[in-house]
């Protein structure tokens, strides 16, 4: 049973990361006035391009060539590490906050190089100095929610938040690392792999790697602020199937919810400026501090 529960745990990840792309660009399409494309589009996309030759010009060099697969892997092991229905996997003891942020870094600075081997300097340089301040904010919310949960193991903070109300901030904590991750990850996208002359398996790796990482951060998410549903127990096939119809539930809603959100706050124009962002996470901790002392 646990073997079964590892699998399914690395599996679901991969299987419905496409469909949460293609619902969150469907209802995105739709709420601008257009028809949108159908949610199965992603992963139709992604599968006629794993089947399209891939060109690799031989002047290209070795980072550059095996950025997609490094991308995929990454994006992959970000998704397996954040749980979805159950707490007690072996997999999930690797599933640390910090790692998960090492994680995004690697893949921010492989596309940033990328980008600067492509020939596109300006876009990668520009990059330069929002991440760092993304990196700082994140590290910042990080370290909140571990001092406010005691732990820096994800399974461990989502039983704290089940617990009650005195872990409300580290719920908010969390809620913040994973939007702000989905804003870095929305500005990577904007320079995306996909615009560097790749084609056929290895687009194929790009997208799917982006849809990965929206799992992840929709995952943490639902971790996070809505834990119900987690089998935190003995793991029994039941207690796992419902967990999983849970799990997939509130990631579908999410994914709804994500496009209604960014354009809720698409006039916001401060929200994507780095000085703001340092400052939102300077006031942030300060209340967090204050609630985790009122709650002491």
């Amino acid at each position: 049973m646990m073997i079964g529960a590892h699998v399914l745990q690395v599996v679901l990840a991969i299987a419905i990361a496409p469909l949460l792309a293609g619902i969150s660009n469907h209802i995105h399409a739709r709420l601008l006035g257009r028809e949108g494309p159908s949610i199965w589009q992603p992963g139709r996309d992604i599968w006629k391009l794993l089947h399209k030759q891939t060109i690799v010009p031989d002047n290209w060099p070795a980072l550059r060539r095996a950025a997609p697969t490094a991308v995929f892997a990454l994006s992959w092991i970000m998704a397996v590490l954040v749980p979805a229905f159950a707490t007690d996997l072996f997999l999930l003891r690797g599933s640390n906050v910090f790692f998960l942020l090492a994680l995004m870094a690697a893949i921010h600075l492989v596309l940033i190089r990328v980008a600067m081997e492509a020939g596109r300097h300006g876009e990668g340089l520009a990059s330069w100095q929002p991440a760092v301040v993304r990196a700082f904010v994140l590290l910042v919310l990080a370290w909140l929610a571990v001092w406010a949960a005691g732990t820096s193991q994800l399974p461990g903070m989502a039983v704290q938040v089940m617990q009650g109300p005195a872990s409300t901030w580290l719920a908010l904590t969390l809620a913040a690392l994973a939007m702000v991750l989905c804003v870095a990850d929305q500005s990577l996208s904007a320079s995306d792999l996909a615009a560097f002359d790749y084609s056929g398996r290895d687009l194929a790796l790009i997208r799917m790697a982006a849809a990965l990482r929206l799992t992840a951060y929709l995952s943490l998410f639902a971790c996070a602020v809505v834990p119900f549903g987690i089998v935190t127990g003995p793991l029994t096939w039941p207690a796992i199937a419902v967990g999983t119809l849970v799990y997939l539930l509130k990631v579908v809603l999410l994914a709804v919810a994500r496009p209604v959100a960014d354009m809720a706050v698409a006039r916001l124009w401060l929200l994507h400026h780095p000085a703001y962002l340092g400052a939102a996470a300077a006031v942030a901790a300060i209340a967090v501090i204050y609630l985790k002392a009122m709650w002491a």
